[in-house]
């Protein structure tokens, strides 16, 4: 739904990569009783903070947002770097970069600069891929035998 925004061209005021954190809410499992209090925790991780100028019909508008889904790499430890992907990404728009944004017609106040795959999304994808091919390995295995 979001790639099929329509887009214009908007200016970059600016681009970064930052090191913020993401909350995380924790319920621990439990047999029967009654659920304990939720715990809340907090990772360490790169994303990308932008800002951009766009105009709809007239109106000037300030997006932030600069990939479609939330796109956020856990730090790990003190010598960690944000991946090559998420450096070229903020490259791309460096301030005063015009670049397309794309904007949601019902609301043309969210926007985004670039689409991009939820990073969480692809990971059942490739689980469940890699465990289609090693059942057919297995199968065929068992044939030849």
């Amino acid at each position: 739904m979001l790639r099929k925004w329509p887009s214009l061209q908007g200016t970059v005021v600016s681009c970064t990569i930052v090191k913020t954190t993401q909350a995380r809410v924790r319920v621990p499992a439990t047999r029967g009783g009654a659920s304990p209090e939720p715990t809340y925790r907090e990772d360490p991780v790169w994303a990308i903070a932008a800002e951009y100028l766009y105009s709809v019909d007239g109106r000037m508008y300030t997006g932030h947002e600069a990939t479609s889904a939330l796109l956020l790499e856990k730090i790990r430890g003190n010598e960690s770097a944000p991946s090559s992907r998420m450096q070229s990404l903020a490259e791309q728009f460096r301030p005063g970069t015009k670049a397309a944004v794309h904007y949601d017609p019902a609301d043309h106040g969210r926007s985004y600069l670039v689409p991009v795959d939820d990073p969480g999304k692809a990971r059942p994808f490739r689980t469940g891929g890699i465990c289609v091919i090693a059942g057919l390995l297995v199968a065929t295995g068992s044939r030849l035998l």
